[in-house]
């Protein structure tokens, strides 16, 4: 690999998954990584809201040659969101460490669970890091 200015290759990328009712998981998938590149994620965020009573859980899914890996990361509980529409309970967690998702293979993505299916949630991912040239 050759050495890269990061602020050259920066990426960033927010995606967005509905949980309906029935559903206990889901994904957030992001953008496929450019064959050819390698993509250093340093940061992973996730905001899940989910009926009052439910709890949530989270992990960045990613393949680095050839190899899936699911990388926990501790949800929080923020509170029922108060006069929002449908009074969701939200969960909020980061992961703040170099984890590689290799081009070319499936897309990272951030598995989000919850403790029951009964209503909807909805999750909101972040993704940020940068792209490096693979030989």
């Amino acid at each position: 690999m050759s050495q890269q200015n990061p602020a050259e290759s920066a990426y960033q990328q927010e995606a967005i998954v509905t949980l309906s009712e029935g559903a206990f998981a889901g994904g957030v998938f992001f953008k496929p990584v450019p064959a050819g590149k390698r993509l250093v994620v340093q940061y992973a965020s996730v905001r899940i809201e989910v009926q009052p009573g439910q709890t949530a859980r989270a992990a960045l899914a990613t393949h680095l040659n050839g190899d899936a890996a699911f990388h926990q990361f501790p949800v929080f509980c923020q509170g029922v969101i108060a006069g929002s529409p449908t009074n969701r309970e939200a969960f909020t967690g980061g992961l703040a460490t170099p984890v590689y998702q290799d081009g070319g293979s499936p897309a990272a993505a951030i598995d989000v669970s919850r403790s029951a299916s009964d209503g909807s949630a909805v999750a909101l991912g972040t993704i940020s890091g940068y792209l490096v040239d693979m030989p």
